[in-house]
């Protein structure tokens, strides 16, 4: 069946404009508009029940559940960039977006949204469309799974898996995750009897699979002990005290930590805290400023990206294309596992 996508791709133009001309709202320059009737004639197409939508002025709600962007180092300003800047591109006005901003270190407020929306249909209905990112506990992700599949509401997660459902995941596998990070710290550990992992924040399921999936190809590729260190995420010099105090524990014998999330800058700053004088290597997660910078400095040695903008881009896309155009929901879409180091972090600074 010809889609509009297959539309925009002949005439060379985006899905927005194609979507202007096939219903005669907006300014589209005169030899624009020929290209996208000619293509529209060449490939034989027929409008389908969601185009009539469209003519109909029908509307399309679609929910964003996330992090507060601050959560994680600022981490989730990323993936809500690349969302934003997929709705920029298609340029519809037909698209109603709400967003739902959830506390990572207590997750009554992401119940809120599901018992509001899911289980008291409250004033603001259900929307089209969910776009979310469960980085909760399970428990909490199977309740949102329930409400899902009871509706059979068209839902993308990104960043994480969602427990116990079938819904397309735009993200990285954290198991391969995991293991690149356990061959970078076998490559660069020189001195130390044992590696860690350090998970601050709540242990989601994905941070637990990468920190897993290390431990377990470590002890296939080499020797010594892993210690699984982690601390539920906060503020304040309680907090960092208490960082500081799981790491020295293990200052003397560690020989590389490897750094589950993008908090990879606090792992350094208790290492200085403590004054280790030698050099103990660190391997992070996502290419954050604060993280950019300490790559560039030494201080941090390696750094997986998972492409965080790229993840709220793709899923953004996926999702609007389905309920605006028909079509179908995509398989997953994982993020390549790639190695940021001080060489070529600069390429990396903007996706």
């Amino acid at each position: 069946m010809i889609t509009v996508k297959d539309i925009a791709r002949h005439a060379g133009v985006s899905l927005g404009t194609v979507d202007r001309v096939l219903h005669n709202r907006g300014k589209v320059a005169p030899d624009t508009e020929a290209r996208v009737r000619e293509a529209i004639q060449n490939l034989s197409y027929t409008p389908n029940v969601h185009a009539r939508n469209l003519s109909h002025g029908k509307v399309f709600v679609i929910d964003v559940l996330i992090p507060h962007l601050e959560s994680d180092g600022g981490y989730w300003h990323e993936p809500y960039r690349g969302m934003e800047r997929a709705f920029s591109r298609l340029n519809m006005s037909n698209l109603e977006l709400r967003t739902s901003f959830f506390n990572r270190y207590d997750e009554q407020s992401f119940l809120d949204y599901v018992n509001a929306r899911c289980r008291a249909n409250d004033e603001h209905g259900m929307p089209d469309g969910l776009l979310l990112a469960p980085v909760v506990s399970p428990d909490a992700q199977r309740l949102l799974a329930e409400c899902i599949a009871t509706y059979s509401l068209p839902s993308i997660s990104f960043d994480s898996r969602l427990e116990d459902s079938q819904i397309p995941f735009v993200g990285q596998d954290p198991k391969q995750g995991g293991h690149v990070a356990a061959r970078l710290a076998k490559l660069m550990k020189d001195t130390g009897t044992s590696v860690a992992t350090v998970t601050l924040g709540r242990v989601d399921p994905h941070l637990r699979a990468r920190a897993e999936a290390f431990r377990e190809y470590w002890q296939e590729i080499s020797s010594g002990t892993v210690h699984e260190l982690s601390l539920l995420d906060g503020s304040g010099p309680d907090y960092e005290k208490e960082l500081a105090g799981l790491l020295r524990e293990i200052r003397d014998e560690v020989g590389a930590v490897f750094v589950t999330n993008a908090s990879a800058d606090l792992v350094v700053g208790a290492f200085e805290s403590l004054d280790v004088r030698r050099h103990i290597p660190i391997i992070g997660y996502d290419i954050l400023p604060q993280n950019a910078n300490l790559l560039r400095d030494g201080r941090i040695d390696a750094i997986i990206s998972q492409r965080p903008q790229t993840q709220g881009y793709e899923a953004a896309h996926m999702l609007t294309q389905h309920l605006v155009f028909g079509e179908p929901l995509d398989s997953d879409i994982l993020m390549p596992v790639e190695i940021v180091l001080p060489e070529n972090v600069d390429s990396f600074q903007s996706e």
